[in-house]
């Protein structure tokens, strides 16, 4: 009974954290191994071993010790967050941050844009150059 209603929405989930992996499988294979450092990479092995230490810890040595079983409201409960947590993790890891535009309109060429209200203590006109 408990598992029925969230059935749909884990389906969903693991539907949309496989096609992450796809696209950081195929992220992957675009890097040439030159560029591949180990300090770029560190970051990710951090959240994961902590995410894996933790859901270890509640997992098998939590749950036996409190008598709970993988099918209980708690543990359903407690896998759809994780699934939820590394998912959201690896979406933010593989999605491109974006990028200044290289168009006319956004080349100031040390003159203020039109259309700028921002202005500094003086009077000045502030932007990003």
């Amino acid at each position: 009974e408990v598992v029925e209603p969230l059935s749909e929405p884990l389906k969903a989930a693991c539907e949309d954290l496989s096609g992450v992996l796809r696209r950081i499988q195929l992220q992957w294979k675009d890097i040439p191994a030159s560029d591949a450092r180990l300090a770029d990479f560190m970051p990710m092995v951090f959240v994961s071993n902590i995410v894996g230490i933790l859901y270890s810890s509640f997992v098998f040595a939590y749950m036996p010790a409190a008598g709970i079983s993988f099918s209980s409201p708690v543990s359903l409960a407690f896998h759809g967050l994780v699934l939820l947590v590394v998912s959201t993790y690896l979406k933010a890891y593989s999605t491109d941050p974006g990028r200044i535009p290289d168009t006319r309109e956004w080349r100031s060429l040390n003159h203020p844009p039109r259309g700028l209200h921002e202005t500094k203590c003086s009077g000045a006109a502030r932007w990003c150059r």
